[in-house]
């Protein structure tokens, strides 16, 4: 063997060391879904709190949290740890900051072998799926929610605070949604008890997998009944969300900007209950 070829041979063993495994393609992390979520899942409130980055988007880019502040690449490995100047101080100085982040976050944090910098997720992952604010599965989620056997707790939980939900209503929309909790009733006697299930299904709240308590699958918060009771001031089924989560907050990185997921799920089921020709586009216009 030649020395070209020994030589050759090197260069086609680091070659491969520094590219991706064979199923970590292009076009699989871009539709990975489940791995999309596995990284969204550990940006917690204690490790991203105080970040103004969305995590959506660090994860839409391969990025996983390990403790504050601190990422790490799930494909190249690559670790850093990301701190942004006080914004109030100086905000000619935050801007920089958060711009050089963001282009870290897209590209040169990774790894020159890594996929994620040219092929991160698609866009629609930092959205709702349409699954989540179709109005038949609002009104299973509700049906589940108050056939399960922790339903004799949803009285019990203090009020539910619904000016996030009804404060751009017209009256017919008010009304066509009374109308929907008011369809519950003859099944579920309990008129709190059905207020309650409806709102926490509206703002992204679904029954837990233990069937004690609360829990959004997309921003990972769970929330026992128990837990709920004692709380002295109600519940605000909006603001209980982590901030990042699709349910409140406006998806800024698709175009046109997608709104909040409770805004879509009411108009979806306003537009279920209303006359035929009514679309989810003409109530959105209306939320």
């Amino acid at each position: 063997m030649t020395r070209t070829s020994d030589a050759l041979d090197v260069v086609v063993h680091l070659l491969k060391e520094r590219l991706p495994p064979p199923s970590a393609t292009c076009e699989g992390s871009q539709v990975d879904f489940p791995g999309f979520q596995r990284r969204l899942k550990t940006f917690t409130s204690s490790r991203w709190l105080a970040i103004s980055i969305d995590p959506r988007h660090l994860a839409a880019y391969g990025w996983e949290s390990t403790s504050e502040g601190l990422l790490r690449c799930e494909t190249c490995g690559e670790i850093w740890k990301l701190v942004l100047p006080d914004l109030h101080s100086d905000t000619g100085l935050y801007s920089a900051c958060h711009k050089k982040a963001l282009e870290m976050i897209e590209h040169s944090a990774h790894k020159p072998c890594c996929l994620w910098a040219s092929c991160p997720c698609l866009k629609s992952f930092l959205s709702l799926p349409q699954t989540a604010v179709d109005a038949t599965v609002t009104e299973l989620e509700v049906n589940r929610l108050l056939s399960s056997s922790s339903a004799k707790m949803l009285p019990e939980v203090p009020e539910i605070c619904d000016a996030s939900l009804v404060q751009d209503m017209n009256d017919t929309q008010i009304e066509r949604l009374e109308q929907f909790k008011r369809s519950f009733l003859e099944r579920y006697q309990c008129e709190k008890q059905v207020r309650n299930a409806v709102l926490l299904v509206l703002s992204g709240w679904r029954l837990n997998e233990k069937n004690n308590g609360l829990m959004c699958e997309y921003c990972f918060r769970n929330m026992d009944f128990e837990t709920l009771k004692v709380l002295k001031t109600g519940f605000d089924a909006f603001t209980a969300h982590r901030p990042w989560c699709s349910w409140v907050m406006d998806n800024t990185m698709t175009s046109p900007k997608c709104p909040k997921g409770y805004l879509l799920a009411t108009a979806e089921l306003l537009a279920n209950k209303m006359e035929p020709n009514t679309t989810t586009r003409d109530l959105i216009g209306l939320l």
